[in-house]
Formats: C-alpha cells, structure tokens, sequence
C-alpha cells in the first residue's frame, strides 16, 4: 500500500468526471463501494487517454469530491485462494480489474485479510472495526453485514454487465438460496512478508451441478422499476448506484416468494 501519487489529470478531465458523477443523488457520509471498468473511460476523447494510474486517481478524487463518503472500498477479490490456498495482503494481485489493481498498489491504506473477498480501504475507517469475521465471506458478522447496517451505497461505473453487485451474495446468504451452500477452504494468510496465519475458510459456493447464473438484466429493470437503483450516463459512459439497505430490502421482497428469483429460468429445478 503507498500513498497517493501527484495528480496527472486536468481540469477539463475532472469537469468531465464529476459533470457525469453529479447524476447520482448520494448522500454524504456514506461508504461507497464502486464496481468500475476503466477501458471504456480510457478511450473517450474527452479524457485524452490518460495513464491508468491517473484515471484511477481522477475517479477516486470526483467521487471523494462529489459524494464526500465516509471511505471508499474498493473489491481486490482473489478467487485463486480456492485452488492454491495462498493470500498474501500485499502481493496477491486483484483479480478483478485494472480499476482495483491501481488502488491496491497506489491508493489504499489497507487490505482486509478475507482471502477470497478482499477489499482495500482509501482511509483507516476499517482498521478502526474490532470483531469481523473475515474467516467467512457473507452472513453473520462479516464485512458485507457491516456494508448493510452502515447502508453503503454500491456504484457501477462503466461497467460491462447490467449490474454488479457483490452484495447480492450476502442477500442470497440472508435468504438460503437453495442453489448455493456453504464449503470450506483450507489455506494460508500472509499478512507481511514474515508473518501468516493459517485458516479454515467458508466460501458460500454455486451448487455446481446446477451451475445457477443470475438474470442480471431482469434484476437491474426490477431495481429500476422499484425507483432504487440510480442511473445516469454521459457521452456513452454510464453509471449506477443503490443503497445496500435498498437493495436488501427489494431483493429479499422476491426472494421471499421466488427463492430462485435471481438466477436464470434455465437454471431453476
């Protein structure tokens, strides 16, 4: 984790940015949670095709600007640790986007010690929480409980899905989808390059004989239509954002009557 390095945007790309961002009606105070994909933001004309580096740094300064959170978390997720039941907090590479790879080494203060859902933390708001359980991905006393109580707001910045959400696991988990249970994972943490801690990890897995895929456009237009998931696009790029809380309460609604209600009718018994 290092500091944040000397800003290597201009004005003209921050107006940009922040003119797209200012759609969004985000209350301050929050934790954001953004889902983001840089390639489509790289190629627009109007950002001169900045380095990574500097559209990681222009993204997390208008969010920062625009929605003053109380921090940013950002997904460094490293699903390998199912298969070679290594992580190591400062070398294990994201697995999910340039986006989070960039905040990782250049912008973060600190990385959680879940091996599979990992995020890193632009402030020291996580180092301050005494009592997650980070030897289990969702459910009781987990870090996507504390996203819910804290009602922290998921963005989706250009991505290539309809939706993106991590915190749909933690609903499936609420819910005990029938299509999904709990396995556990054997393997080690590296905190620094001296210290590790061994660990007996739950990992609430896709039962694989069904392989269930989510209907991610039917629950986007679901989200929308309930007036909770937040749209707003300029010049091609587009962006979302709902509140966890929202989100809960929406999904839960359906998972209530339908608990397949996610996943794809060719996928349901």
């Amino acid at each position: 984790m290092t500091s944040k390095t000397i800003q290597q945007y201009s004005q003209t790309d921050y107006e940009h940015v922040t003119s797209l961002l200012t759609g969004l009606d985000i209350p301050s105070n929050k934790i954001l949670f953004p889902h983001v994909r840089l390639k489509g933001l790289k190629q627009k004309d109007d950002i001169l095709n900045l380095e990574y580096e500097a559209l990681t740094q222009l993204l997390l300064d208008s969010f920062t600007d625009i929605f003053q959170p109380k921090t940013i978390l950002v997904p460094t997720f490293t699903y390998s640790f199912t298969n070679s039941g290594v992580y190591h907090r400062n070398f294990s590479k994201s697995e999910v986007g340039r986006f989070s790879e960039e905040v990782r080494r250049k912008f973060a203060t600190y990385r959680t010690p879940d091996p599979v859902f990992n995020v890193v933390d632009t402030t020291d708001h996580l180092v301050k929480l005494d009592g997650l359980d980070y030897t289990t991905a969702f459910g009781i006393n987990t870090l996507y409980e504390y996203l819910d109580d804290q009602d922290a707001v998921i963005v989706n910045f250009d991505i290539n899905q309809p939706i993106i959400s991590t915190q749909l696991h933690q609903i499936e988990k609420l819910n005990d989808v029938p299509y999904r249970y709990d396995k556990q994972f054997e393997g080690i943490i590296y905190h620094d390059e001296n210290q590790f801690t061994e660990i007996d990890y739950t990992y609430f897995v896709r039962d694989l004989d069904r392989d269930p895929k989510w209907d991610r456009s039917k629950i986007r237009e679901y989200l929308i239509e309930g007036g909770v998931l937040q749209v707003a696009s300029l010049d091609g790029v587009k962006v979302t954002a709902i509140s966890a809380q929202d989100k809960r309460k929406y999904i839960s609604k359906q998972l209530s009557d339908d608990p397949e209600f996610l996943i794809k009718p060719a996928d349901k018994e």
